[in-house]
């Protein structure tokens, strides 16, 4: 009546257990809806070998629990997490849903194992600085995937290959010369790595290394350069005694 109804609940007490209350409720009580937020946070999502794990939020107020189903470790297979909020006496429930797919890692690399035989190495590439002439390893690896593709300049190759890579800017060639190395000439090396997730979903690295900028070869032009310079002021003093000399002689002539 009024607007209102009877409630009635026990209440133990200092009544030796035995104890019932009476009292009234608003008839149009409403408790106060929510609303429940859940993210992985930004992207891209990259395989590391761990699973990946939601924040979820509920406003204005409660606490909401998280349910994940699917892969939430491995690349390419769907990740999904379920924020839920059960509600109170004062708050409605609510829920969020989010998704993720896990991308492959891949990684590229071209390790220099040795400096190669001298008969190995062009005549043209006597530069000892990064992104030089010698044997290298191929690395190419997948995290959370499998491996689609290595290439090494359109070339297949595969993880831990020992490839032979000298540095020319007028041949551009592959072949292979035994046990298993190949040869590689040309002016860069690109190493392409791709790899394949489940659902599809890929990735790609690269290793590139490009023949030297610096050359020691322009350091001795310049040397020459400065010797006939040299050469040249030795040649200028000497004309100059001999025209002292000879304007002397004429000195002398003319006493």
């Amino acid at each position: 009546m009024d607007g209102r109804k009877p409630a009635f609940w026990s209440d133990d007490n200092n009544t030796d257990g035995h104890a019932l209350r009476a009292g009234t409720v608003p008839c149009n009580f409403a408790r106060t809806a929510t609303t429940t937020t859940v993210t992985f946070g930004p992207g891209p999502f990259v395989y590391t070998g761990t699973a990946f794990t939601a924040t979820a939020s509920v406003t204005p107020a409660g606490t909401a629990t998280i349910a994940y189903a699917g892969d939430c470790t491995n690349a390419g297979i769907t990740c999904t997490a379920t924020a839920t909020y059960a509600a109170d006496v004062t708050h409605l429930p609510s829920n969020a849903t989010v998704s993720i797919t896990i991308d492959p890692l891949a990684t590229a690399s071209l390790t220099r194992v040795t400096r190669g035989n001298d008969d190995d190495r062009d005549r043209d590439d006597e530069d000892e600085s990064a992104g030089r002439s010698g044997v290298y390893r191929v690395g190419a690896s997948c995290g959370g995937g499998t491996l689609g593709s290595a290439l090494l300049n359109g070339v297949a190759v595969t993880d831990g290959q020992v490839v032979l890579l000298k540095f020319n800017a007028k041949k551009h060639e592959t072949k292979r010369i035994g046990r298993g190395t190949s040869m590689f000439r040309g002016d860069v090396f690109n190493l392409v790595v791709t790899c394949v997730g489940g659902g599809g979903s890929t990735a790609t690295a690269t290793a590139t290394l490009e023949r030297p900028t610096a050359s020691n070869g322009h350091g001795r032009d310049d040397d020459r350069g400065r010797g006939n310079d040299k050469g040249r002021d030795d040649r200028g003093r000497e004309d100059d005694r001999d025209g002292k000399g000879n304007d002397k002689g004429k000195s002398g002539g003319g006493r």
